[in-house]
């Protein structure tokens, strides 16, 4: 409730943000907070519960069908300033919807943006010997992790000022299916 007290307040005072609201009901999805800036109706969705992609995209879409861009943000996790992480399905989805990023929340309006690289698993070599003398040799390379990425500070942006609308295509890729959708992000 915090984070969403501080988004409200610091959207409440910034000059080019207008009909700030907490916990806006949009018929079909309530927003944690809703503000309309420079001229964008935009709906501020913080993670803390684990909602599931299902959910998250059931939204996007009833956002979508309203006319209104969606910021979906988290509360920052503390292994994000470490060498790997690994990432949940739902911030995998984010990753995709905003074009390599996830937005975690900072403080006030401040957003923090990552991006997921890939992360590198090294395989030590290993040799035998096959009876009958013949040398077996294996491994002795990287190969990128399924599990592991490796998490990148992009920058600290503003809602207030550096964000702005985008219409994201459909994306679908693996398990990920991400619907043709209104986003609100920084570039």
């Amino acid at each position: 409730m915090r984070c969403k007290l501080e988004i409200f307040n610091a959207l409440s005072q910034a000059a080019n943000v207008s009909e700030v609201e907490l916990e806006r009901d949009l018929g079909g999805s309530i927003a944690d907070v809703y503000a309309v800036i420079r001229g964008v109706p935009v709906a501020v969705e913080v993670q803390r519960s684990k909602l599931s992609v299902h959910e998250i995209t059931r939204r996007t879409l009833a956002y979508n069908q309203r006319g209104v861009h969606v910021l979906w943000s988290a509360l920052p996790r503390d292994d994000l300033r470490k060498s790997r992480i690994s990432p949940n399905a739902w911030e995998k989805w984010c990753h995709a919807a905003y074009y390599g990023k996830v937005y975690y929340w900072r403080a006030g309006a401040e957003f923090e943006a990552f991006h997921f690289g890939d992360y590198q698993l090294h395989v030590p070599e290993s040799s035998w010997y096959e009876s009958g003398g013949f040398l077996h040799s294996v491994g002795g390379y990287d190969r990128r992790s399924k599990r592991w990425r490796t998490p990148k500070l992009r920058g600290t942006f503003n809602l207030a000022t550096d964000f702005s609308p985008k219409s994201r295509d459909l994306y679908a890729k693996g398990s990920v299916h991400v619907p043709a959708c209104r986003i609100y992000m920084a570039e």
